[in-house]
């Protein structure tokens, strides 16, 4: 970093980082031409400072400088202007200390000489952020910043440090774990620590040395007090400080300023005092006070605790608002804290609310269920963790229904409640209670009081769209929109709807409104989508709209790369299930039927994904049904659809199908009609409405057939829809187009699903089990006759009926037929 172009480069890092011994071994490595410049108190002053500089530079000799004229002037301004116009050569002026400096002044001839000096680079080293900080600075010379963490020992670095210090039997791994790092840490441990010490002898070896040292500096003066009275904060500024320490607001800025020069810690966002500055303590300072905070007073570190979680929740810091909160005893602050950001954890803050959550017994997070779902969430996220998610889901969803029971319960907490049994039930499956409490969401969200809206203000929005995601779920589609839509109308910017959009674009086009998905999907494509969250979990949505509207201009190379640029998520995440349906339409339309069948049969199979809901599997049998009536295999088509909902709209489709397959026109009318009746989206009407007219039309009912096919067209024509088509064998369109309803250039480029004929076997179940056998066994008549406890009579009748149906001859015959068809079972 330091061999980098720049002019300006700026060491900002506590005491103890090693910034001068990282520049020093630089300059000599590199045996550089310059003046080295440490600030004290004779320099610290803008006259003394470039009084002593000129000195350095004529001290260095090496025809630095082309002249000293620039000694006389009485500008000094001007002397700073001439003093850089002398430098002859390329020249490192290394200004260590920055921070002591008395006067601003010398930071802005600093930049001067800068600007005027081309041979110039200036290396800076600060304990402060405020040296060079501004944004003008920042933006003309664009100086290389190197902090603290820059200058942290890597794993490599830790081991080489401790055997420079001759601490060779000392584990680094364990060393690193416990310092991070940090050098000074690093060469204290390495001094003191014994082979035989663990983690938690270091930890405290490193906390008991720095407690020595805050003594010796500070001992129970004020600042050391001051000091004491912060330490429950992660990251506060000076009013919160003046709040813990109880001084003033100006003594609060003093001390933090006085922390950051001794190397304490270092503000960010700011100099000390700005309205949007922080500050943090080291975390090896930070442990040190606390511990020893806890040691004087646990009862002052506790309500200290509580009241820096109480400021956090109000800063937009819910994570450290819980971990101080649970520190400071008070659980119900705790939850109240976690809540605003429950489903924005980042991995860092999950790791430690976590730690600090596992402290808590599982009897008393029955009291919690706020805390118990946001650790069954975190444990859910990894596969060891899994079953304890599992248990404290059950545990948050037991524990929001009882409190809901209570009468007294207010507005705000019976929304939340609600929201923690909902998601919990959801996710061990309990469908019918999780649509239920989603009801529930929804009927104390409709019924909020102002107040209450003004509370929950920033995420509504969020808890609005996990009701939309159980409504979905659960099959309830168009339900999911509305709520999807409210959620949207609460989004307060682009980075809310980057949420919203993709759900409302996926859940119209699934549904088959293509003019209102086309409208959310030219909406989502202009989002300024998060970095990498376009094609991950957040973009899933958005992509499944696009690939179905893909489908429906029958573009199916489209249609697949939008399935590919998610693919990836597919294990993680619940939306893989609607995208099975979308890969089974392209396969079967390039004539692959077998292949989707086998990649829907292996997705379903995949313990690493989310389970699909009953009503998603119900769906997933649908598909492959029709895959199978694509393939020709009618008997394994009924089978598909015949476990559950056989009397649903896609089971009654695939029955209509079937039926027109086998040349059975009567039936595949009867059943595409009341597949019209149960039909509950206009994709699924239009469908059962073109079936209907093409057994109509094999039944020669011309008039009926024309009915039908008016009511499919403006079905289609309404909601921009053309798969329907694809539905039809392609007999049948060809039938249909000639009755003149549907405009002719809906009829080109439909894709082939469908075969227009494909034998249908009627076995009984003792014809299906025999022809099992024979496909899987060679044994002969009399000893399968054993086997199945008949007569060898008895058995050569049913094998006859056999070939009659199957229209064979033999043995190899019936079995060669039986593959083709589809129809061999594993029945024993």
């Amino acid at each position: 970093m330091l061999d980098g172009p720049q002019s300006l480069t700026v060491l900002r890092a506590p005491a103890g980082f090693g910034k001068t011994t990282l520049v020093s071994q630089w300059v000599r490595s590199h045996r550089r031409p310059g003046v080295w410049m440490t600030v004290d108190a004779d320099c610290g002053t803008r006259l003394g400072f470039w009084r002593r500089l000129e000195e350095l530079f004529r001290a260095a000799g090496e025809g630095l400088l082309q002249t000293t004229e620039g000694r006389a002037a009485l500008d000094l301004r001007g002397r700073v202007i001439r003093l850089a116009a002398a430098v002859s050569r390329p020249t490192v002026v290394v200004v260590d200390d920055i921070d002591r400096i008395e006067d601003g002044g010398v930071l802005d001839d600093l930049l001067v000489l800068l600007r005027h000096g081309e041979r110039i680079r200036l290396v800076v080293m600060t304990r402060t952020s405020a040296a060079f900080s501004e944004p003008e600075v920042r933006l003309e010379f664009q100086p290389q910043v190197i902090e603290g963490g820059d200058l942290c020992f890597t794993p490599a670095e830790t081991a080489s440090a401790l055997a420079g210090a001759g601490a060779l039997d000392i584990d680094s791994d364990l060393v690193r774990d416990v310092t991070a790092g940090v050098p000074f840490a690093v060469r204290t441990l390495a001094a003191e620590a014994s082979p035989a010490d663990g983690g938690a002898a270091l930890a405290e070896l490193l906390d008991q040395h720095v407690k020595r040292m805050l003594r010796r500096s500070y001992g129970r003066s004020a600042f050391g007090r001051f000091l004491l009275r912060t330490s429950p904060a992660e990251e506060f500024d000076a009013d919160v400080a003046a709040d813990l320490a109880q001084v003033t607001r100006p003594a609060a800025v003093r001390y933090l300023a006085q922390a950051e020069a001794d190397g304490l810690g270092s503000w960010t966002g700011g100099r000390a005092g700005d309205p949007d500055a922080r500050f943090t303590f080291l975390p090896l300072v930070r442990s040190a006070l606390w511990s020893q905070l806890r040691h004087d007073g646990p009862d002052l570190a506790n309500e200290l605790s509580r009241r820096y979680a109480r400021w956090s929740m109000t800063h937009g810091s819910p994570y450290s608002a819980t971990i101080a909160a649970v520190r400071g005893g008070d659980l119900t602050l705790a939850a109240r804290a976690i809540w605003p950001g429950f489903f924005s954890v980042s991995a860092h803050d999950s790791a430690r609310t976590v730690a600090a959550l596992e402290t808590i017994p599982w009897r008393t997070l029955h009291e919690y269920p706020a805390l118990a779902l946001f650790l069954a969430t975190q444990y859910g996220a990894s596969d060891t963790g899994r079953a304890r998610a599992r248990r404290l889901y059950t545990l948050a969803a037991a524990s929001a229904r009882r409190l809901l029971q209570a009468a007294t319960l207010g507005e705000v907490e019976r929304f939340a409640f609600s929201v923690i049994e909902m998601v919990s039930s959801r996710m061990i499956g309990r469908t019918e209670a999780a649509v239920a409490a989603a009801g529930r969401v929804l009927q104390v969200y409709r019924g909020f009081s102002a107040a209450a809206r003004q509370e929950l203000d920033g995420m509504l929005a969020s808890r609005l769209m996990l009701a939309g995601h159980q409504f979905w779920q659960a099959g309830e589609i168009g339900r999911a929109i509305e709520v999807y839509t409210e959620a949207n109308l609460l989004a307060a910017d682009e980075d809310a709807e980057a949420f919203t959009v993709p759900l409302l674009a996926a859940g119209a086009a699934v549904l088959g409104n293509l003019p209102l998905a086309q409208e959310w999907i030219a909406r989502a494509r202009r989002l300024d989508w998060p970095v990498d969250e376009k094609d991950d979990y957040l973009g899933s949505p958005y992509h499944l709209a696009e690939a179905i509207a893909a489908l429906e201009r029958f573009d199916l190379t489209a249609a697949e790369l939008h399935v590919q640029a998610v693919e990836q998520t597919f294990s993680a995440y619940e939306y893989w299930a609607w995208f099975l349906p979308v890969q089974a339409f392209v396969h079967a339309a390039r004539g692959r039927p077998h292949a989707a069948l086998v990649r829907l049969r292996a997705a379903r199979e995949d313990t690493e994904r989310p389970p699909a809901t009953a009503e998603l599997r119900a769906v997933h049998d649908v598909v492959a049904g029709l895959l199978h009536v694509s393939a020709g295999e009618l008997v394994l088509a009924e089978r598909a659809v015949a476990g559950r909902s056989p009397a649903s709209a896609g089971a009654l489709m695939v029955k209509a199908l079937s039926a027109l397959a086998s040349g059975s026109a009567e039936p595949a009318a009867e059943l595409a009609r009341a597949a019209r009746s149960r039909a509950r989206d206009p994709r699924s009407t239009a469908i059962a409405l073109l079936l209907h007219a093409a057994a109509t039309i094999r039944l020669g009912e011309q008039k009926v057939a024309s009915v039908s096919l008016e009511r499919a067209a403006a079905v289609m024509d309404l909601n921009d829809l053309r798969t329907p088509l694809a539905f039809l064998p392609p007999g049948d369109l060809r039938a249909v187009g000639d009755v003149g309803v549907l405009p002719t250039a809906w009829l080109s480029g439909v894709p082939r699903l469908f075969p227009d004929a494909a034998p249908r076997y009627d076995l009984t179940a003792r014809e299906t089990r025999l022809l099992t056998r024979l496909a899987t066994s060679d044994a002969t008549l009399a000893d399968l006759a054993a086997d199945l406890h008949v007569s060898v009579n008895t058995l050569r009748a049913q094998r006859a009926s056999l070939y009659r149906k199957l229209g064979v001859r033999c043995r190899t015959e019936a079995v060669e037929v039986a593959e083709a068809a589809g129809i061999l079972t594993d029945a024993p």
